[in-house]
């Protein structure tokens, strides 16, 4: 089964000083368990599940073949730049976002609207 992020807004705690913060949990559940936060977050000690992430594939060609890959928006919005840079350079071509339902949503995405 694939693994799928979850964003989980969590209490930690390291040694005296306590921490609050939002961070992505991977698992193959509906939602993260205890176990789950606790293995991935640093001192986890309770969370607020807010859902799952939206993922979205990234496609292009470059001259080694089809390039796909499975990412969420913030990841997308990093490694975007990165390849909207090549495709300046004649780099890489056919660049495609799609979201879950398969629909195109490449210029939903800042980097590659110019």
């Amino acid at each position: 089964m694939a693994l799928t992020a979850h964003m989980v807004a969590y209490t930690a705690r390291n040694g005296i000083n306590t921490e609050q913060g939002v961070a992505r949990v991977l698992t193959d559940r509906n939602r993260p368990s205890w176990q789950d936060c606790h293995a991935q977050i640093p001192g986890y000690v309770t969370g607020k599940y807010l859902g799952p992430t939206t993922s979205y594939t990234l496609r292009y060609t470059t001259e080694t073949g089809e390039q796909v890959k499975a990412m969420d928006a913030s990841l997308l919005n990093r490694i975007g730049p990165v390849v909207a840079r090549a495709a300046d350079r004649g780099e890489a071509w056919d660049i495609a976002v799609t979201d879950v339902s398969g629909a195109d949503v490449t210029f939903d995405f800042a980097c590659f609207c110019e």
